[in-house]
């Protein structure tokens, strides 16, 4: 192996340190042979050694794998769905992420609303950041939308779903119907008074009638924001124990898609379930490497009739 009498430095820690510096410093082969005081000759021999022994490896993707339509028709085929729109988000990470499927979601749900639409909106980050993208002037005073949920997390605004519902009514110039009350109570007894109250007599009664339901799937219990802080412990136990990959509207599944319920039902004030399944476009607004896996679950699942998501987490569901 050839020794850099002046460096000290063997070609391949000298590879090394060209593919580095040409990589990802992004510096000129000129600009290199300057740093190392080494002939512009040599740095090219050097970077074609660090190629041909594995220290820098290329990966050529084809197109179509960032084509949004493609990607998109390849998810509704594969989870035999209606529908699936693509974001592009500036980078992969959390916020980017979720601005790109606001924007989307602001370009598509225009366009199926329609005379007397019912809808009702779930919680979470994702939809959070969803209607603070939303923008521009419509005209939709025969909406209603309503929440799907209690409230819950006292410091979080992702979870308070008045606040959403006012951001996207405000939008729409829709008709508004709030949900004055907690998604958790402290017995089942607590919880039935309430429901049956007058304060949330007209938004538990939309649930029967939505047309929209728009609402994000939680990633795994680890990640989850709003569980530790608001769920009994023993029912976090027994998700632990089932092992569970996500959540709609805390209602938390397993990988087979099956809900494991710990008698939340009868202390959370929220759409039930089998209502939620029931309404006609269900929109989840989903992304992130963390929420591949429920994503995933959900779809197969059919708890989803319309996605909308990002490229890489487009990418990632298509090669599970």
């Amino acid at each position: 192996m050839a020794i850099n009498i002046r460096s000290g430095k063997d070609d391949i820690t000298l590879a090394y340190d060209c593919a580095k510096l040409y990589y990802e410093k992004e510096l000129s082969q000129n600009e290199i042979s300057d740093i190392l005081r080494l002939s512009r000759s040599k740095i090219s021999r050097l970077l074609a050694l660090a190629r041909r022994i594995g220290i820098v490896t290329i990966i050529l993707r084809p197109p179509e794998i960032f084509d949004q339509t493609k990607l998109a028709n390849k998810l509704c085929d594969k989870y035999g769905i209606a529908r699936v729109l693509v974001g592009v988000p500036t980078e992969d990470a959390e916020l980017p992420i979720k601005r790109s499927i606001g924007r989307h979601f602001q370009d598509y749900f225009p366009s199926i609303l329609g005379e007397g639409k019912k809808i009702g909106i779930g919680w979470g980050t994702t939809i959070y950041a969803a209607m603070r993208e939303l923008q521009g002037d419509l005209s939709y005073g025969d909406v209603t939308i309503s929440p799907l949920v209690g409230g819950a997390g006292q410091s979080q605004p992702a979870y308070q779903v008045n606040n959403l519902v006012d951001l996207c009514a405000n939008w729409l110039h829709s008709n508004r119907i709030y949900l004055m009350g907690p998604a958790i109570f402290d017995s089942p007894e607590q919880m039935q008074s309430f429901a049956s109250s007058s304060a949330t007599a007209s938004a538990v009664a939309l649930w029967e009638n939505l047309d929209i339901a728009i609402f994000s799937v939680g990633g795994s219990l680890d990640n989850s924001d709003i569980l530790y802080s608001s769920f009994p412990k023993d029912y976090v136990v027994e998700l632990v124990r089932h092992h569970v990959v996500g959540d709609i509207l805390a209602r938390f599944f397993d990988r087979k898609g099956e809900i494991v319920s710990y008698n939340i039902e009868d202390v959370f004030l929220g759409i039930p379930f089998r209502l939620l399944l029931k309404v006609p476009e269900k929109i989840c607004l989903a992304g992130g490497a963390h929420k591949t896996i429920s994503i995933d679950t959900a779809l197969k699942a059919g708890y989803i009739t319309t996605l909308i998501t990002d490229l890489y987490t487009a990418q990632a569901l298509i090669n599970l």
